[in-house]
């Protein structure tokens, strides 16, 4: 059998095993001028061992980076780009690493939604409302296995001496989709990968208490936990109807060697 399915087998809803704790380390954080919600997927146990750091990195826009935020996130080690956000966005606000022999870096634009579902003018408040608006949207995301094909064929293509960022506009929605689906792959915990995408939401400190200890937050506690809820759903959804992560991404086109490489690289 080939290895991701071999590998991921036995933990298809991605529950902790014995030996990987539910205690996180803060993840690593990139703030300076023009930039939004960049982190490092690195940091992460699972089975096999811990996401490294530096092989990939999600993030809100990139658009308003100068020079010298361009230069800090080279200097990480950032060497591809991968635009999750839709081509009439992308020329309305133009990506700064779209010219390659300018840049330095390898560009793609691939959409997995035409639209920002974070844009404050869809505000759905914090009520149920809430839960179907974003996972309705993300269903969709997932449904478009041709958008999913092509940002694992660019993410499997990743030097191993640099860092693949992929980003939306927010660095919430289509970007918290594709990292759940990156992190799944490798092993890590559903409790993980909730708080991998709550972070976008609330700190980390928030975020552990609710998702990792079940605690009370207080005022911050409704919003966190409907996304908490929301992320949940579409994860159980997933594995509920495909079985595992590996057998979803096989139905939208993405090969054993693609999930191999991506693995590869963030565990390696």
């Amino acid at each position: 059998m080939p290895l991701v399915l071999d590998r991921h087998a036995s933990v298809q809803g991605n529950e902790l095993g014995d030996n990987v704790s539910l205690q996180l380390p803060a993840p690593v954080c990139l703030n300076f001028e023009g930039s939004h919600n960049v982190r490092d997927l690195g940091g992460y146990p699972c089975p096999s061992g811990v996401t490294k750091h530096g092989r990939y990195m999600r993030s809100g826009s990139v658009s308003e980076l100068d020079s010298d935020g361009q230069s800090t996130l080279r200097n990480y080690g950032v060497n591809r780009v991968l635009d999750l956000r839709s081509e009439g966005e992308l020329l309305f606000e133009p990506n700064p690493f779209s010219n390659n022999d300018k840049s330095g870096v390898e560009f793609r634009n691939l959409a997995l939604s035409s639209y920002n579902m974070s844009d404050p003018a869809l505000d759905r408040g914090n009520d149920d409302g809430l839960i179907s608006f974003v996972t309705s949207g993300y269903f969709s995301m997932l449904s478009y296995k041709y958008g999913v094909r092509g940002c694992f064929s660019f993410l499997s293509k990743a030097d191993k001496d640099g860092c693949t960022l992929f980003h939306c506009a927010a660095g919430k929605d289509r970007t918290g989709v594709l990292s759940m689906l990156v992190l799944a792959l490798a092993g890590v915990s559903k409790e993980h990968i909730i708080c991998d995408y709550c972070y976008s939401f609330g700190s980390v400190d928030e975020v552990n208490a609710l998702v990792l200890e079940g605690a009370d937050i207080g005022e911050r506690q409704s919003k966190l936990a409907l996304r908490r809820d929301a992320m949940a759903l579409v994860y159980s959804r997933l594995l509920e109807v495909h079985g595992s992560i590996g057998s979803y991404l096989l139905s939208c086109g993405v090969n054993y060697d693609m999930m191999d490489k991506v693995c590869e690289q963030l565990l390696g």
